[in-house]
C-alpha cells in the first residue's frame, strides 16, 4: 500500500523520530491546566479539529498512523462514517487502551495516587505524538496525491483549511508555550498544504444558464483549451456578488479574445451573468469553432468537395464555368471566419443544382428547404426530392391568404422533416 510505503519513508520516519524525541524529553508538553483524560471540552475541541479532515483522508491517516494496516498491501477497508472515525479518535488518539489497561487492570476508569499521574502523563504524550504525526502524514500524503481522485484534504464546512492552521489550533489548546510548533525547525515538521476555494469548486455543469454565471467554469475550460494556467488565478472567489461575477467573466472574455476566438465582440460579461441564452450559445459555439471544429471538419476536404461540385456543375452547364467556387473565396482571418465562408460556399454550390440561392446562415435556412436539399443531395434514399414541400419563397406572393399560410405550413414541415432525417443518420 502506498500509504504504508510513505509512512515508512525516510522523510516521514525522520519527522516521527523528532516528534517522539521532543515529546519524550518534555519539550513538547501539555499545559498544566489541560487534561486530555478529564477535560471534556478539550477532548471535544481536539476531536472536532481532527474531524475537519475529509472522511477519506482521515480514514487513511488513522489506519496508517495507528497501524491498522496489515502491511500486506491490502485495499483500504470500506469507507467509514464520520461517527466511527470520531470514536477511533476518542479511543485511540486521545486515549490508548493498552496503557489504560496497564494502569487500571480493567477494574476502574482512573487509578489513584501516583498511578493516576503516570497514566495522565503517558496519555498526554501519546495524544500529542499521534496528533502531530497524523497532521504531518496527511500533509505529505496530500502532497503526493495518495488517493487516486485526490479529493480535498479538509471538509468544505471546516473552519480550518490548512495543515498549519491545524498545528496552530493544537498549540493554542494544548501547549505550555505560546509559540507555534511549526516555527521550531528542530522538530522536523514541515507542512505546506493550503486548501483554497478553487480546490473545493465543483466544475461539472448541469444548467448553462446558472452554472456559467460566475465565470469559473468558463475559466477552467479556457485553461484546458489554451493549455495555460493563468486564468483561474485571476478569479475572485467565492464569486457571490454581481461585481465579482462580472469581473470573472470579463477575464474569461479577454482571454478568449487574446486566443483569437472570433464572433464574440458583441458578447459582454453582463450577458453571461444575466443568463442571456442567445449570447451564451453564441459564445460556446464560437469557442467550439475556434478550438474543436478542426477535429470535426477538415477544411481541405471541404475545399476538395467544393471544387468537385464546381466541376460537375460546369459540365452540366456545357462547360460554362459557374460563378460559384473557391476562386473568389477569401480564406483569411480566424478559424471561425474561414470555416464559415467555406461552409457557406459549399451550401451554395450544392443548392445551385436545384436553382436555390443561399445568401447566409439565417434567413436562407429559415424555411428548412436548404437543410432538406443538403440531406437529399448526399442521401437521396432517406430524403427524396419529392418529399420536400414548397415554401413561401417558392410560391407566388399574392394577396390570397391561403397561399401564404400554405407556405408557412410547409416551412414547419420541411424543418421537421430535416430534423427527423438527421436524427436517423
Amino acid at each position: 500500500k502506498a500509504a504504508t510505503v510513505l509512512f515508512t519513508s525516510f522523510e516521514m520516519m525522520e519527522t516521527l523520530d523528532s516528534i517522539e524525541r521532543e515529546v519524550g524529553r518534555g519539550r513538547l508538553v501539555l499545559r498544566s491546566d489541560r487534561d486530555i483524560l478529564a477535560d471534556v471540552q478539550l477532548r471535544e475541541r481536539l476531536t472536532e479539529l481532527l474531524l475537519s479532515y475529509s472522511s477519506r483522508w482521515l480514514q487513511l491517516g488513522l489506519e496508517t498512523v495507528l497501524g491498522l494496516y496489515d502491511g500486506e498491501g491490502r485495499k483500504m477497508s470500506e469507507r467509514l462514517p464520520k461517527k466511527f472515525l470520531k470514536r477511533v479518535i476518542e479511543e485511540m488518539i486521545l486515549s490508548e487502551p493498552s496503557t489504560v489497561m496497564k494502569y487500571t487492570g480493567g477494574r476502574c476508569k482512573t487509578p489513584c495516587g501516583k498511578f493516576e499521574k503516570r497514566l495522565r502523563a503517558r496519555l498526554q504524550q501519546h495524544a500529542l505524538t499521534k496528533m502531530l504525526t497524523l497532521v504531518a502524514f496527511l500533509d505529505l500524503a496530500k502532497e503526493r496525491h495518495l488517493l487516486a481522485d485526490d479529493p480535498c484534504l479538509f471538509e468544505k464546512s471546516a473552519t480550518v483549511k490548512s495543515s498549519l492552521q491545524v498545528l496552530v489550533s493544537i498549540c493554542q489548546d494544548c501547549f505550555a508555550r505560546d509559540e507555534c510548533i511549526a516555527k521550531h525547525s528542530y522538530l522536523g515538521i514541515s507542512v505546506s498544504h493550503v486548501q483554497n476555494p478553487l480546490d473545493e469548486y465543483e466544475f461539472f455543469i448541469e444548467n448553462l444558464a446558472v452554472d456559467l454565471k460566475d465565470g469559473v467554469r468558463l475559466a477552467k475550460m479556457v485553461e484546458i483549451l489554451t493549455m495555460t494556467k493563468n486564468v483561474l488565478t485571476e478569479m475572485r472567489l467565492p464569486a457571490v456578488s454581481r461585481d465579482h461575477k462580472i469581473h470573472n467573466v470579463g477575464i474569461v472574455l479577454s482571454a478568449l479574445h487574446n486566443a483569437g476566438v472570433g464572433n464574440i465582440s458583441d458578447v459582454t460579461a453582463a450577458h453571461i451573468v444575466d443568463a442571456h441564452q442567445p449570447r451564451i450559445l453564441q459564445l460556446l459555439w464560437s469557442i467550439i469553432v475556434e478550438f474543436q471544429i478542426a477535429a470535426v471538419l477538415d477544411a481541405s476536404a471541404i475545399c476538395k468537395e467544393i471544387d468537385r461540385l464546381s466541376q460537375l456543375k460546369t459540365r452540366e452547364n456545357n462547360n460554362v464555368k459557374d460563378s460559384l467556387g473557391l476562386e473568389q473565396l477569401d480564406l483569411t482571418g480566424g478559424t471561425y471566419e474561414r470555416i464559415k465562408r467555406l461552409l457557406l460556399v459549399w451550401c451554395q454550390v450544392v443548392c445551385s443544382f436545384h436553382g436555390v440561392s443561399v445568401e447566409n446562415f439565417s434567413t436562407s435556412f429559415a424555411d428548412g428547404k436548404v437543410l432538406c436539399l443538403l440531406i437529399s443531395f448526399y442521401l437521396p434514399s432517406i430524403l427524396p426530392l419529392q418529399a420536400i414541400r414548397p415554401t413561401v419563397s417558392d410560391l407566388q406572393i399574392t394577396t390570397k391568404t391561403g397561399v401564404k399560410i400554405a407556405g408557412y405550413v410547409h416551412k414547419k414541415g420541411n424543418l421537421a422533416l430535416a430534423m427527423a432525417r438527421m436524427s436517423e443518420v
